[in-house]
């Protein structure tokens, strides 16, 4: 009837979070009514725990280790990481691998970005696309996750160049969607507030 029609289905609850209980996820969960508001929530969490968690893991606590193997120093939070040390890996100190891999991976991405953007907003293969980087998300975690003494640094520059773009190539394809769940341009706000802040939690 006319009540049904007149009914508002939004993606996602935009009902102020003084106004209901906390039970209602304070306005952060989608409405039932819409799946695809909640495929969205879960593609965010899900390649974030991937490709930050897998990420930061690898870069803040195996990559140290491996290169300050190769180059033969200590740990600086071991018993004798005081002392000085010369070694080098590839040329670098190990306390410096971490900022040059990161370096990378930042000129590598922003390289690929506009050519993510272009594929998303261009052409009709924006689903085919968000599904192959967050299957590359994927795959860089796990080769990330079999770096050993041998192959780490291959492994290092390679995983998190893949992870990286992926993890941003996604994030371009999935934000491409966010407009086809709302109504209007107002509830845009709302609903990228909400994905961020399931990210986060």
């Amino acid at each position: 009837g006319t009540g049904r029609r007149a009914r508002r289905v939004a993606p996602f609850s935009t009902t102020p979070p003084g106004a209901m209980s906390r039970g209602r996820c304070l306005g952060l969960c989608p409405d039932s009514a819409k799946p695809e508001g909640l495929a969205s929530v879960f593609a965010e969490m899900g390649t974030s725990i991937v490709a930050m968690g897998t990420g930061l893991f690898y870069v803040g606590g195996v990559l140290p280790e491996f290169a300050y193997a190769e180059a033969g120093c200590p740990l600086p939070n071991s018993q004798v990481g005081a002392q000085p040390c010369d070694g080098r890996v590839a040329g670098l100190r190990p306390s410096s691998i971490i900022s040059v891999v990161w370096t990378i991976t930042g000129l590598c991405t922003a390289i690929v970005m506009p050519y993510a953007g272009s594929v998303v907003d261009h052409t009709s293969w924006r689903r085919a696309f968000g599904i192959a980087a967050a299957a590359g998300v994927i795959i860089a975690g796990g080769l990330l996750t079999s770096a050993n003494a041998d192959n780490w640094l291959a492994v290092t520059v390679i995983g998190s160049v893949l992870n990286a773009g992926c993890y941003h190539s996604h994030s371009v394809a999935r934000w491409a969607y966010v407009r086809e769940l709302v109504e209007s341009d107002s509830e845009v706000a709302v609903v990228v507030g909400a994905l961020k802040a399931w990210q986060l939690l």
